[in-house]
C-alpha cells in the first residue's frame, strides 16, 4: 500500500519521490564506479552486481540467542520429542481434546498415536500415559 501525505486539498503519492531519489543515488554510484575502477560496466551490468552483492549479504544468527518454548525447557518434552510429533489433521477436521478437562476443540494430532491432544494439552497427556 503506498504512503499518501494529505495537503489542505491536495493528496500527494510520495512513492515516485522515494523511488527518484533511490535511482538517482544508483546512478550516482555508478558514476563514481567508472571515475574510480579500471573496469568501466555498462549500468545495467553494475545494477546485476549491486543486487548479487546485497543479496550475498546475510547476518549470522547466534543459536544460542533463540529462546526456546515452554514445552521445550521441559525435560519431559525432550524425552518424547523422537517419538510423538504433534501435526496438523491430515483430513483437516477438528476433534475434541482428549484430556476431560479440556473443552478445545484441536485441527492437530500426535502422529505416532493418532489421538487429537490440543497445544496446550499434548505434554501433560502423553506423561498421564506413561
Amino acid at each position: 500500500m503506498r504512503q499518501l501525505i494529505v495537503h489542505q486539498f491536495k493528496v500527494t503519492n510520495v512513492s515516485p519521490l522515494f523511488i527518484n531519489a533511490f535511482e538517482t543515488a544508483f546512478v550516482a554510484s555508478w558514476k563514481l564506479n567508472q571515475l574510480f575502477s579500471d573496469d568501466s560496466l555498462s549500468l545495467l551490468d553494475f545494477g546485476r552486481h549491486m543486487t548479487v552483492a546485497y543479496l550475498g549479504f546475510s547476518i549470522p544468527r547466534n543459536p544460542s540467542c533463540i529462546k526456546l518454548d515452554a514445552q521445550q525447557d521441559n525435560e519431559d518434552f525432550i524425552k518424547l520429542k523422537n517419538d510423538h510429533v504433534i501435526v496438523k489433521n491430515p483430513e483437516n477436521r477438528q476433534r475434541r481434546c482428549q484430556l476431560k478437562l479440556c473443552a478445545a476443540k484441536p485441527t492437530t494430532i500426535c502422529k505416532k498415536i493418532i489421538v487429537g491432544p490440543c497445544l496446550r494439552c499434548f505434554l501433560p497427556f502423553h506423561l498421564s500415559k506413561d
